[in-house]
C-alpha cells in the first residue's frame, strides 16, 4: 500500500552514507546508515527530502522539480556485485537490498507499527524509514536513530 501511495521505494543496493546539500529545507547533512534506520523529526525538517533524494538517484523523480543547480546528492553504497536498474527488475524481489519508507510509522496505529517494525527487521534488507515521533518499543533500541531539528 505504501508503494502505491509513492511512499515506499525499493533499491538494488544498501546505502552506507548519504550526503545532501542545498536541497530545501536541508542546507547540509550526512547520514551514516546501518541495517535498520529511523529518521525522526517534526514536519518540514527534511525527512521526506532525504528519502526522496535517495530514491531520485535510482530513477524516482518525485523531487526533480525541487532541485536547484547547487543541490548535490552523494551516496556511498554497498554492492555485492554490479547491478542494473530497470523497470523489469523492479518486480524481482531478489534484487531488493534496501527499502525506503516515508511516513510508514505514522500511518499505522501503535500495535500495527510494532508488528510492521518486526516484519521489516526480519527481512534480509536494509530499512530506512521516517516518522514524526518514536513510540516506546524495544525494537527501536536496536535501530539507528537520526533526529532532525528545524536547523539542518
Amino acid at each position: 500500500e505504501l508503494k502505491k501511495e509513492g511512499c515506499a521505494f525499493l533499491l538494488p543496493v544498501r546505502i552506507k552514507r548519504a550526503r545532501l546539500t542545498n536541497i530545501d529545507p536541508i542546507k547540509s547533512i550526512t547520514l551514516d546508515f546501518g541495517k535498520f534506520n529511523i529518521i525522526v523529526g517534526s514536519s518540514t525538517t527534511g525527512k521526506t527530502t532525504i528519502i526522496r533524494s535517495i530514491a531520485y538517484v535510482f530513477g524516482h523523480e518525485f523531487i526533480k522539480g525541487y532541485l536547484s543547480s547547487k543541490a548535490t546528492i552523494e551516496l556511498d553504497v554497498c554492492t555485492e556485485k554490479k547491478y542494473k536498474i530497470s523497470m523489469e527488475s523492479a518486480n524481482d524481489k531478489s534484487n531488493i537490498k534496501c527499502i525506503l519508507i516515508d511516513g510508514g510509522g505514522d500511518r499505522l496505529n501503535s500495535g500495527g507499527f510494532k508488528k510492521f517494525l518486526y516484519y521489516l527487521k526480519g527481512l534480509d534488507i536494509q530499512v530506512i524509514i521516517t516518522a514524526l515521533a518514536l513510540r516506546e518499543n524495544n525494537l527501536c533500541k536496536s535501530a539507528k536513530i537520526f533526529c532532525l531539528s528545524d536547523r539542518i
